[in-house]
């Protein structure tokens, strides 16, 4: 299955989102809204071309930027996060200071395994 990579920014009205490959780009107020219109967009700009794809929410692959998920999920504790996640790395990437690609990738192997863990939980 082919794999759209989606950047989402967070902005001060909602989100935008657009494809580095491709002409194609959107806003929106929440997340939910953001990915059902980049869909749309895309099947738009394929059907416009008369490229035979049909994009579903398996196609995306959306990446959003570490600094702006915790503004986005503010009630998470980055203090606590960090007695998970490597905390030396996990500040600097935070305030901006140059990681390597490498501890970029644990960063987020890490952020997804308690992703993961989160979706186990029940209440």
């Amino acid at each position: 299955m082919e794999k759209f990579l989606i950047i989402i920014e967070k902005t001060k009205t909602g989100f935008s989102a657009y494809s580095e490959d491709y002409a194609v780009a959107t806003t929106a107020k929440t997340l939910s809204e953001i990915k059902k219109n980049i869909i749309e967009a895309l099947n738009f700009y394929f059907e416009t071309l008369e490229i035979d794809k049909i994009i579903t929410n398996e196609n995306l692959n959306l990446t959003i930027n570490i600094n702006q998920f915790f503004e986005y999920y503010p009630f998470l504790n980055i203090e606590k996060l960090a007695e998970i996640i490597n905390k030396k790395d996990l500040e600097d990437y935070k305030n901006g200071k140059n990681t390597n690609e490498e501890d970029t990738k644990k960063i987020l192997v890490q952020l997804y395994k308690f992703g993961q863990e989160l979706k186990t939980l029940r209440f």
